[in-house]
């Protein structure tokens, strides 16, 4: 279902979005998965590890807020963040509409 959560967007030039704690609002999906390992999976592809120092995730993963498009809560769900410091290294291009599609808006 469609979604938003506070936060600011990014562009990066490695070809993918990164999101960081924030002011703006973040368009996206909440999603909604019946088996739990899912989160599992989604910890490899976002190469995050609860075990490694935040230091050497690209993301950490955090229970977010989540709203309807019209900012009504939905409730807590897990989402990945990115230090706004790496976001900086990265060279990462500001989304003010808070939506990613594969290119700068």
């Amino acid at each position: 279902m469609p979604a938003i959560a506070q936060g600011c967007l990014y562009d990066l030039p490695l070809g993918y979005p990164a999101m960081t704690p924030g002011e703006g609002w973040v368009s996206g999906f909440l999603l909604h998965f019946s088996n739990a390992n899912v989160l599992q999976s989604l910890d490899e592809l976002e190469g995050y590890q609860l075990e490694r120092p935040p230091t050497e995730n690209e993301y950490q993963r955090r229970e977010l807020l989540i709203f309807t498009p019209k900012r009504q809560p939905l409730g807590l769900a897990w989402g990945y963040l990115m230090d706004p410091s790496l976001v900086h290294r990265l060279k990462g291009t500001l989304l003010p509409s808070g939506q990613w599609s594969g290119r700068p808006t």
